[in-house]
């Protein structure tokens, strides 16, 4: 469950942290739903001097806890996918009442400056699919792809959980139905 990262306790104090506050070590994200986003709030801290994500806490404060993994799919994404050079995060975690917390660290970057690929395009796109199509083990359906927009795709006879790994990597993706039906 959650890749073993519930394992990795933080020796850090939550609420200690919480009560800093959001400043510029650190963010509050309630959930991460847009890996390009997250990717410039990485490059930020890395270009930076480091800092700290604790995703699962609300801008308040409040501890909302993660639901499940896809904000760790999410923050892999963006740095593997979005920002040039990759960075590798360190990810701790928190139980506060059975709600996980994630305890993101974010080093002063080695490797400056760190950039978001930022390309309207296929070059993003064609990446994210390559990535989802090898984790998910699935195949190019035959009439594969077409992307309308700068980072619109519909999706030709994928499977619906294929759909939502794109919209985890920010890709707004669709599965077109009658594609699902073998039409071409």
């Amino acid at each position: 469950m959650f890749k073993d990262y519930d394992q990795r306790v933080s020796q850090n104090n939550l609420y200690t942290l919480i009560s800093e506050g959001e400043h510029g070590e650190q963010d509050f994200k309630y959930r991460i739903t847009d890996a390009r986003k997250i990717a410039r709030t990485l490059s930020a801290f890395a270009n930076t001097s480091g800092g700290r994500l604790l995703v699962g806490v609300r801008d308040n404060g409040s501890i909302a806890g993660v639901k499940d993994e896809d904000d760790i799919y999410m923050l892999e994404s963006a740095s593997e996918v979005f920002l040039k050079p990759a960075l590798k995060l360190e990810v701790w975690a928190h139980d506060v009442d059975g709600k996980l917390v994630w305890e993101i660290e974010i080093s002063e970057g080695k490797n400056k400056p760190y950039q978001v690929d930022e390309v309207d395009g296929l070059k993003a796109l064609l990446e994210a699919l390559l990535k989802a199509l090898a984790e998910d083990s699935a195949t190019l359906p035959r009439n594969h792809y077409e992307a309308p927009g700068s980072q619109a795709a519909v999706i030709w006879g994928a499977h619906r959980g294929f759909e939502h790994r794109l919209q985890l990597l920010g890709i707004r993706a669709r599965v077109d139905q009658a594609g699902m039906r073998g039409a071409r």
